[in-house]
């Protein structure tokens, strides 16, 4: 049990990737989520009193509407496997270039004012007191979306994954370890940890 939040169970992986791939991820064949599982993740997100609303809901949800949307994204073959894995098990989860990463890392409530760049243009996610990782320069990933400055680009090797998994949902925490151990060997990609 978490200090943060009594449900919060991360699962954590480093994982590396030789740039070899020759079988493609599973794709989404539907979209859908059920209210108790969006219900679970929302709670984890409140832990420290963040509102998931509008543009900072939980990454499993922006995945969700994106495929309703016609508009899914194919962004890296390992963060595609990862966002598919998503949608399939309700949670939401980072995919951070592991080599961006400054020094140790932790998990911990956003603090009064933080903020940090979530895409190209500038944009900043607001993220006091929501559950996060953070790295040495602050805060670098979250349920909701991921910095800017540790984002895998196309010579990403090293990964750093995190399932932001609750107890309240131990069939989806169940599943996503399943599919990892499951799919890793296939995509090429061996564990650092």
């Amino acid at each position: 049990m978490s200090t943060l939040h009594p449900q919060f169970e991360p699962l954590t992986y480093r994982l590396a990737w030789n740039g070899d791939f020759k079988l493609t991820p599973p794709r989404p064949e539907r979209a859908e989520l059920t209210e108790d599982r969006k219900k679970a993740v929302r709670s984890l997100l409140r832990a420290g009193g963040y509102k998931p609303s509008g543009r900072g809901r939980p990454a499993s949800e922006s995945l969700v509407k994106a495929f309703q949307e016609e508009r899914f994204p194919q962004i890296h073959p390992v963060v595609d496997f990862f966002n598919w894995l998503s949608m399939e098990t309700g949670l939401p989860i980072s995919v951070l270039d592991h080599d961006l990463v400054v020094g140790d890392w932790e998990f911990r409530l956003g603090q009064p004012g933080e903020s940090y760049i979530f895409n190209p243009s500038g944009q900043e996610l607001k993220v006091e007191g929501l559950l996060l990782l953070a790295d040495q320069d602050g805060a670098t990933g979250s349920p909701v979306k991921d910095a800017q400055r540790t984002k895998i680009s196309e010579s990403t090797r090293n990964f750093l994954v995190v399932v932001w998994g609750t107890a309240d949902l131990p069939e989806s925490l169940a599943r996503a370890a399943k599919e990892i151990e499951e799919w890793a060997p296939r995509l090429h990609l061996v564990s650092l940890s």
